[in-house]
């Protein structure tokens, strides 16, 4: 299957910003610059601190725009301070969730191998997974990046749960700043990867992040990734 039967995805993660009384307003903005966008051919969803995520979802009613999540535990309930569970987002009316974001790797000690536990709560629930991947600024200068890209894969992705279900995996770059050339080059790489693993082309979408800093309110309070 080639590029044009794979729909076009605009996700913005939010990241810590904006407060439940912000982000109404902002999906006020973003319900009018896509209200002409058809879901048949594009799928737009913003991810929300999990504070904001019931305003959200509230706010986008009936819209075009679909609401995700930052995060998610491998754990149906437990002492786990601090997380948030697969069924609870589900009860809210999730219909994404971002895992193995670069901070999360960075900051919190996200591993490929947690990474692959949080993707199959997701597939339990029948949320649709963003799964990051990329490399470091040191693997990129050291020529690394097909083999950081191939090991996150197969870790991170690992176990047949992507193939039973209809869920639209997706792959993210990392922060790094790429250029076309450079896309052209980790793209197929990561589409090759998922031959060797599965013997096909599983035709999922991958996508693109990309940092913005400022811009025209309503902005993108964070980063927005589009798909390849």
């Amino acid at each position: 299957m080639n590029r044009r039967y794979r729909k076009t995805i605009i996700a913005g993660n939010w990241k810590m910003n904006k407060t439940a009384a912000e982000t109404v307003e902002l999906c006020k903005g973003l319900k009018e610059k896509f209200a002409d966008v058809c879901p048949c051919k594009a799928e737009v969803a913003v991810c929300p601190p999990f504070t904001s995520i019931a305003a959200a979802i509230e706010e986008l009613k009936g819209s075009n725009i679909k609401v995700g999540a930052q995060n998610i535990h491998w754990a149906d309930n437990g002492a786990f301070t601090g997380e948030i569970s697969g069924a609870m987002l589900k009860e809210m009316g999730v219909e994404y969730v971002i895992i193995g974001h670069s901070e999360r790797r960075q900051y919190f000690g996200e591993t490929d191998e947690t990474v692959n536990k949080r993707l199959q709560a997701a597939l339990k629930y029948e949320l649709k997974p963003i799964v990051c991947i990329g490399e470091t600024l040191s693997e990129r200068e050291g020529n690394q990046t097909e083999a950081v890209l191939e090991k996150q894969i197969r870790a991170g992705v690992a176990g047949d749960g992507e193939l039973r279900r209809d869920q639209q995996l997706c792959a993210l770059s990392r922060r790094l700043p790429r250029g076309l050339q450079d896309l052209f080059r980790v793209i197929p790489a990561v589409r090759q990867t998922q031959l060797r693993r599965h013997g096909r082309n599983l035709n999922k979408s991958i996508l693109h992040g990309k940092q913005l800093l400022s811009g025209p309110a309503p902005a993108w309070p964070g980063a927005f990734w589009f798909l390849l």
